[in-house]
C-alpha cells in the first residue's frame, strides 16, 4: 500500500541518515585540530576526544536501530542518552563548536522521528545566498520574497525555478517590514512609514496606499479575505477595513469584545471566514463572527516556536510552520487533529512557507534557499 511504501521509505531515509552521522564524526575526528602542544596531554586529549566520539556513534546507531524496527519509545531513550553525550563535547574551539551544534541538529532531528513527525526530502528550487529574506508569498505560480534592506524584490517562477530580480519604481515607501496577503494584482505588505505598501505585480509598480486607521504602531498580524483587511492591533483587537480605490478605509471593529489578552501573544493570522490566531505559545484560537469557539489542536511534539500560519476559504487544513523544530504541521479545521507533520535533514532554519493544496505542494524559505516538498 501506499502507507507501507511511506514508511519503508522513512526507514532507508533513517539508515542512510545514520550512517551520515557516523561518517560525520569519523571526519570530524580525523580532522580535527589539537588543542595544545604538550604531546601526552595531545595524546590524552585526542583518546578521550575519540572515546567521546566513538560512544555518541554507537548510542546513535542503537537509536537508528530501534526507529527501523518501530520502537519509539526504545528509540526515545536511546536518543536522550545520545545527548547527554553530545553536552559533553567541549566547546573550547570552534571546530569543536561546530562538532557540537551539528550533531545536536542532527539529534534534534532524530527526536521528531521517534515522535511520529515525517521524514521528507525536499527538492532545491533556488539559492537565497546574500539575500536574507525572512518571508515569501506564492501568487500566479510564481513566489515572491524581498530583501527588506533596500526593498528588492525577487520573484522565482515555478517553472523555471530561477530567481529573478524585478527592478520596481517605489514611490513614497519606508522599508517593507511584513508581507500581509495578496490580493487581485498585488502584493499588500506593512511599511516602516507605519502605513501600508501595494506592489503591483504587473506593473512592477511599488508605492504607499491610504491605510484609515485611528490607532497608532505595528500590527501584529494581517492578512487579506474577501477584499477585506483584517488587523490585530497592538492593544490586542482585531480591526476591518474595507478596499477602496486608494487603498483600505472604513475601519470596523470585529471582536465582540474590548480586547483579547491572549491575542497578545500572536504571531500570525489567518482568514477564512472564520480568523484563525497563532500565538508564540503554540496555541491556535478560532474566532467566528467575532467571538471565540471552542477549538483544541493536538499536536505532538508540542510547537517550540511557531511563527508562520496559514489558511484559505476552500482548504481543508491549516498550515503551521514551528521554526523551533524545523517543521510543518498541517492540522484538519474540523477535528483539530494532525493529519501530518514533516521535517527535513536539509532544513537549517525555517523561516516562512507558502502552500498549494490542490498540488500537494508546499514551498519553504529556509535561511539558505527555498526548497519545494510534497506531502
Amino acid at each position: 500500500t501506499k502507507n507501507n511504501r511511506k514508511i519503508a521509505i522513512n526507514k532507508i531515509i533513517i539508515l542512510a541518515l545514520g550512517i551520515l552521522v557516523i561518517w560525520f564524526g569519523v571526519n570530524v575526528f580525523a580532522n580535527r585540530k589539537k588543542p595544545t602542544n604538550n604531546p601526552a596531554e595531545k595524546d590524552s586529549t585526542a583518546v578521550e576526544y575519540q572515546t567521546l566520539l566513538t560512544a555518541i556513534q554507537a548510542q546513535f546507531i542503537e537509536a537508528q536501530n530501534y526507529l527501523i524496527a518501530d520502537k519509539r519509545d526504545e528509540a526515545l531513550l536511546a536518543l536522550q542518552e545520545t545527548q547527554k553525550l553530545i553536552e559533553e563535547i567541549p566547546d573550547s574551539t570552534e571546530e569543536q563548536r561546530s562538532v557540537k551544534r551539528e550533531f545536536s541538529r542532527k539529534i534534534a532531528t532524530q527526536f521528531l522521528l521517534a515522535q511520529g513527525v515525517n521524514l521528507l526530502v525536499p527538492n532545491l528550487i533556488t539559492e537565497t545566498s546574500g539575500m536574507s529574506p525572512d518571508q515569501i508569498i506564492l501568487k500566479n505560480s510564481k513566489i515572491y520574497t524581498m530583501n527588506r534592506v533596500d526593498n528588492t524584490i525577487f520573484s522565482v517562477p515555478l517553472d523555471t525555478k530561477t530567481l529573478d530580480k524585478i527592478t520596481a519604481t517605489a514611490e513614497s515607501v519606508g522599508s517593507i517590514e511584513k508581507i500581509i496577503d495578496h490580493t487581485a494584482g498585488s502584493i499588500i505588505f506593512y511599511q516602516s512609514l507605519d502605513g501600508l505598501a501595494e506592489f503591483d505585480v504587473a506593473k512592477n509598480a511599488l508605492k504607499s496606499i491610504e491605510w484609515q486607521r485611528t490607532w497608532d504602531g505595528a500590527l501584529q498580524a494581517g492578512d487579506i479575505y474577501q477584499n477585506k483587511l483584517y488587523i490585530i492591533t497592538p492593544s490586542n483587537t482585531i480591526q476591518k477595513y474595507t478596499r477602496s480605490i486608494t487603498g483600505y478605509t472604513q475601519e470596523t471593529k470585529w471582536l465582540n469584545e474590548p480586547q483579547n489578552q491572549e491575542l497578545a501573544h500572536t504571531v500570525d493570522m489567518a482568514v477564512d471566514g472564520d480568523i484563525w490566531t497563532l500565538g508564540n505559545n503554540g496555541a491556535i484560537t478560532k474566532f467566528f463572527k467575532g467571538v471565540r469557539e471552542n477549538f483544541t489542536a493536538a499536536i505532538t511534539p508540542p510547537l517550540k516556536n511557531p511563527t508562520r500560519l496559514f489558511t484559505d476559504l476552500d482548504l481543508k487544513y491549516l498550515y503551521i510552520l514551528d521554526s523551533g523544530t524545523n517543521r510543518v504541521v498541517i492540522l484538519n479545521k474540523e477535528t483539530g487533529t494532525t493529519a501530518t507533520q514533516f521535517t527535513a535533514q536539509e532544513f537549517v532554519e525555517l523561516k516562512d512557507f507558502a502552500v498549494n493544496e490542490s498540488e500537494r505542494t508546499i514551498y519553504l524559505l529556509d535561511k539558505n534557499g527555498i526548497f519545494e516538498v510534497k506531502f
